[in-house]
């Protein structure tokens, strides 16, 4: 009875937030079937590389074997677009999914900037407003925040026309600082390669430096491998998966 009472003690005292880490199998899944609506709704320049934003209930952050509730369209994949204010008109979804447009701006910023449709709100926060911290397919509190990218994050211009896109400054602004965070929540941050522009060895360390910068906003950081067969894993400092060639 003593064992079964300690045994009970130790279940009390773990966190319910615990049930809303994301397990890398699911994140696998969740970023494959992004990546398959890419490939079927993308034009040739767009054909790979998008930024998503999706909150998913606990029981979806760890369990890869239920249902992935994306509402997709009629397509039966996920709704992916350039135009960031079609994204807002569908208030039932539980994520935003963008291409970059050409030149000029890339997914990312879209996701993390402000919109045509109100200059003074960001994306991020929007969104924040349609989710109300519920997954509106099941009304299930949200367990975890997945921000992807292709790329990681850019060290300078991403285009030569345009201003940066550095992602920080939004990551540090709501509802990333003071709604979706922790015990509640879980944040991610995920990206697949590095920006052609900052392949060069060189550059490296510097995108270390920019991915412990993420880290310090409260994300977790993961990577989903190019290499067959894909898989996603954790980041941590020194290398956040930017390994030493």
């Amino acid at each position: 009875m003593r064992t079964l009472c300690l045994f009970l003690l130790v279940l009390l005292t773990i966190p319910m937030s615990d049930t809303a880490v994301l397990d890398n199998e699911a994140l696998t899944h969740i970023v494959h079937r992004f990546r398959k609506a890419a490939g079927h709704q993308a034009t040739d320049y767009g054909r790979g590389h998008f930024a998503f934003l999706v909150a998913l209930p606990a029981s979806q952050c760890r369990n890869i074997y239920r249902p992935l509730g994306l509402n997709p369209d009629r397509s039966g994949y996920p709704f992916m677009t350039y135009d960031v204010n079609l994204l807002l008109n569908y208030p039932g979804r539980n994520y935003l999914a963008v291409f970059p447009n050409s030149g000029s701006r890339c997914p990312e910023s879209k996701l993390l900037n402000p919109v045509q449709i109100n200059g003074n709100r960001t994306t991020a926060q929007l969104f924040q407003t349609l989710l109300n911290n519920t997954t509106q397919h099941n009304n299930h509190p949200v367990g975890c925040i997945i921000l992807y990218t292709t790329y990681s994050p850019c060290l300078d211009l991403c285009f030569n026309n345009t201003g940066n896109c550095e992602i920080i400054p939004a990551l540090q602004s709501s509802p990333f600082r003071d709604m979706w965070t922790e015990p509640d929540m879980h944040k991610y941050f995920v990206f697949r390669k590095i920006f052609a522009h900052d392949a060069d060895q060189s550059r490296h360390q510097a995108i270390r430096e920019k991915l412990a910068g993420v880290e310090n906003t409260g994300f977790h950081v993961r990577r989903c491998d190019v290499e067959l067969p894909f898989t996603c894993r954790e980041c941590s400092a020194p290398e956040y998966c930017i390994e030493q060639t």
